[in-house]
């Protein structure tokens, strides 16, 4: 295996390697991406390579993301909306505790399946309490910040899946909001007329920076 050639050649532990290795491949992989125009093409390729790196990082592992996920949908979606970030506190905010207390009595260090839950939980999370601010009848408390990113309506199933498994932070965040998110990959609102340029300096250049002074 070309991972533990590398951990072993460098005396590395190999989760550490598969992560590095995985940051340089997406970023590969997201070099297209300013220049697929195709809002429909926009969002297949960025689930399809979303969760290709998932698997690619952290192998059958990412399987139970998709009850997971689907647990947390449901959960916003079935329940009454002024309960949204409640529910999923209680729903899938509990399996990834019992699954970060499974890690603690077990002892297991390697990239397993909380690690996964915890990249997705941040935007369950977000997400559910986006909807709930999006109600309407706490309007009057919400701050400018949070009324820009309220959404009047959940999300549909495939949207979903495409903001959870989106390839940008298919490995290790950035974690952002979905009305972000939407406008990127609907090419929305200053992204409309965005020009396509080509991000490989700058993102080599934040990359660099992170490797060197993290």
């Amino acid at each position: 295996m070309p991972i533990k050639f590398i951990a072993d050649t460098f005396q590395r532990p190999a989760d550490e390697v598969t992560l590095f290795v995985s940051i340089i491949v997406c970023f590969l992989v997201c070099i297209p991406m300013p220049y697929i125009r195709n809002v429909a093409l926009r969002k297949i390729y960025s689930t399809v390579g979303g969760l290709l790196m998932s698997f690619f990082t952290f192998g059958i592992y990412t399987l139970v993301l998709i009850p997971y996920n689907m647990i947390g949908y449901l959960s916003m979606s079935l329940m009454p909306r002024f309960l949204a970030p409640y529910v999923v506190i209680l729903t899938t905010g509990s399996l990834l505790t019992a699954g970060n207390y499974y890690e603690m009595i077990t002892e297991d260090t390697t990239f397993n399946v909380s690690i996964l839950m915890m990249i997705t939980f941040c935007k369950q999370w977000m997400l559910a309490i986006n909807y709930r601010d999006g109600a309407g009848d706490i309007e009057s408390w919400l701050n400018s910040r949070e009324k820009a990113r309220a959404l009047k309506n959940l999300p549909s199933l495939f949207d979903y899946v495409n903001y959870i498994f989106n390839l940008s932070s298919s490995v290790c965040g950035p974690c952002f909001e979905y009305k972000e998110w939407d406008e990127f990959i609907n090419l929305k609102a200053n992204y409309s007329s965005m020009v396509p340029q080509s991000c490989i300096v700058p993102a080599l250049n934040r990359f660099l920076h992170g490797l060197l002074f993290s």
